[in-house]
């Protein structure tokens, strides 16, 4: 069973430039790893031009990250900017023993 990883980094403020992502995500895959990448269910929460877009965010949005960093072994982010997020889910790995 391959080993999983969970691809972490901003998305607020960066929704036209998630491609460091495919980058991270070829590397993971030449290396043996599957990568979790909560950009792929996300992103369409992103794409309204909605002012009050963050309304519709589903209820467990951050319970299924938190969840799929439980099912990987390891946590791989990228920071080019502070992220609540990247920063929450960096803390919650380190919390569940997951490798740097």
């Amino acid at each position: 069973m391959k080993k999983k990883v969970f691809l972490s980094g901003p998305i607020q403020g960066m929704e036209d430039n998630q491609s460091y992502r495919d980058v991270i995500r070829g590397v993971c895959l030449r290396c043996g790893y599957e990568p979790i990448d909560p950009w792929l269910r996300e992103k369409v929460i992103y794409k309204g031009a909605d002012p009050d877009w963050w309304r519709n965010i589903p209820k467990d949005f951050i319970k299924r990250d938190l969840e799929d960093i439980e099912k990987c072994d390891l946590l791989v982010a990228y920071l080019p900017r502070l992220s609540a997020g990247t920063c929450m889910e960096l803390f919650y790995a380190k919390l569940r023993a997951k490798e740097p």
